[in-house]
């Protein structure tokens, strides 16, 4: 796969990887090939985001070795690698495999990758690394830490700009980027672009940089604009079918480039080969709208290399379980939905009186959280306390155990709540500290939101807990994605309220039809 010999030694003595995976098969080439962009569009748990960490370190490897004749090699290398994350917690764990990986089989680059996310422990640390070293060959980061750094225009890092930059990597871009939907208001699609979210920022900010965003817009088959209905569905705007006259003109095509090895000290130190840009975007639920509109933009050129196959589905090995909380003192197996006439007509009467019964406030999640009184927040947490602990306690998990909080609680006071019902549980953060977290035989405990532990790999996590009612099917599928990984089996429970009329639990039904799931009834809960 034109990967260095001595990297491929070194996963293999860290992480017991002799052989690629069939993604990897199909990826690396493309990855390895500077003048490609690339798009994958990839199930979750199939190793995207380490085969784009291997690629990474493997081509600015080479170029390091093609520097050796240099004073100071690594002063040619600065910036020139850029990979882009949604959270802290998934930049954390890309540094830790590349530093773990480059000490294993080129010590002396140890300092080639450094991690640019917020927190105030994080960000002095990095601040004294960059005032001591300078911008790294690879850096990795979320972006408003990002561009919180370009903002100083380099007075306090030396991290000026990004003119050098030869990769960029941007993972889990729907979490980046987000399109106005086909049913989103017009209201909603001029707030979209008027306040775009921060990872788009950064990767415009990179394109206005080399001067692309215009030139690669150019590159673009000419396109009459779509009718009305057709712009309403995809977000379509005018500015997308507009054009550089200045860039046409003065560039006319996209420079081939000179070989990725080859020093262009015309540019002076920070840039090494051509003047190309290869982006490389991944995520297991990238819709096509937000593809095309990618393309739209510029950000991956005319014709990228599409990577891509039915990334909608979860894998397999993994169990799925659905718990649905009636009250306080019940608990049941979500219900499968008899299709016949008769059993629609019995649920239909069961609705109106249901409806007709309904009393305001009766249980704890007829209130938002917003109006929610500080006892009915508390009954809300122990519910889902005892739920959490009753499967772990049934289920015996052989790995890691990974909690996904409700979203109106934090995770350090539902933890306190959890450790009530004799469960010891961590934050996710808490992966990158000490080794030692479960305390003893019993598995480790981890609490995360799905934004924090989205695109995380856990190579043990045998079971996921969701204590919510996921917002979509893309947030179940990237919860229930940390366990059952490269083929190891795994299960996840997903505990909700019935909420008002059903609503809840229709809407897992909705959930699981979709990704073509159908729960398994758990054995340890009577219905």
């Amino acid at each position: 796969m034109h990967l260095d010999a001595r990297l491929l030694a070194a996963i293999s003595t860290l992480y017991n990887i002799k052989e690629p995976t069939a993604l990897q098969r199909r990826l690396m080439p493309h990855l390895m090939s500077p003048r490609n962009h690339v798009v994958v569009v990839e199930a979750t748990g199939t190793g995207k985001t380490f085969t784009m960490l291997l690629a990474m370190l493997s081509a600015t490897v080479a170029e390091y070795k093609a520097l050796a004749g240099e004073k100071k090699p690594l002063e040619y290398l600065k910036m020139t690698s850029l990979f882009v994350v949604p959270n802290r917690e998934l930049a954390l764990q890309i540094e830790q495999w590349a530093k773990q990986i480059l000490k294993e089989a080129y010590p002396e680059l140890g300092g080639m990758v450094q991690s640019f996310v917020s927190g105030e422990p994080y960000q002095a640390q990095q601040i004294k690394v960059l005032k001591r070293h300078g911008p790294p060959a690879i850096a990795v980061g979320t972006p408003r830490r990002l561009l919180e750094l370009l903002s100083d225009d380099g007075k306090a890092t030396g991290a000026k700009d990004f003119v050098g930059l030869r990769r960029l990597y941007i993972d889990e871009v729907d979490n980046l980027v987000k399109i106005p939907g086909k049913h989103a208001t017009e209201k909603q699609r001029k707030l979209r672009l008027t306040k775009p979210r921060p990872g788009q920022v950064l990767v415009d900010t990179v394109f206005e940089m080399f001067g692309l965003a215009a030139l690669a817009r150019a590159q673009q088959p000419k396109r009459l604009a779509p009718t009305p209905s057709r712009q309403h569905k995809i977000g379509w705007h005018k500015d997308d079918m507009a054009v550089s006259k200045q860039f046409g003109a003065a560039m006319g095509a996209v420079e081939r480039g000179i070989e990725a090895v080859e020093i262009d000290r015309d540019m002076g130190k920070g840039i090494v080969g051509a003047r190309t840009l290869q982006v490389v975007a991944s995520s297991a639920t990238a819709s096509r709208a937000l593809r095309s509109w990618m393309g739209r933009r510029g950000w991956v050129g005319p014709q990228p290399v599409w990577v891509t196959s039915e990334a909608q589905r979860t894998p397999p090995q993994i169990k799925h379980f659905c718990l649905v909380v009636e009250n306080e003192h019940k608990i049941r197996n979500l219900q499968i939905k008899d299709k016949s006439p008769e059993a629609a007509l019995a649920r239909y009467r069961e609705a109106l009186d249901a409806k007709a019964a309904w009393v305001p406030g009766a249980t704890p999640w007829d209130s938002g959280v917003e109006v929610r009184s500080e006892q009915q927040q508390q009954t809300v947490m122990e519910i889902m306390a005892e739920a959490a602990s009753n499967v772990i306690r049934e289920m015996q998990p052989a790995g890691t155990v990974v909690i996904f909080t409700r979203a109106d609680a934090s995770t350090a006071q539902f933890g306190h709540v959890l450790e009530s019902y004799g469960v010891r549980a961590r934050d996710i953060m808490m992966r990158f500290g000490d080794s030692a977290m479960s305390g003893g035989s019993e598995p480790a405990v981890f609490l995360a939101t799905e934004e924090a532990a989205r695109g995380l790999d856990i190579p043990d996590a045998s079971l996921v807990l969701i204590l919510d009612v996921p917002k979509t099917v893309g947030s179940y599928l990237h919860m229930a994605g940390r366990t059952g990984r490269c083929g190891r089996a795994g299960s996840v429970v997903t505990v909700v309220p019935v909420g008002r009329l059903g609503y809840y639990e229709s809407k897992m039904r909705g959930i699981y039809g979709a990704l073509g799931v159908q729960p398994l009834r758990a054995p340890f809960v009577e219905d």
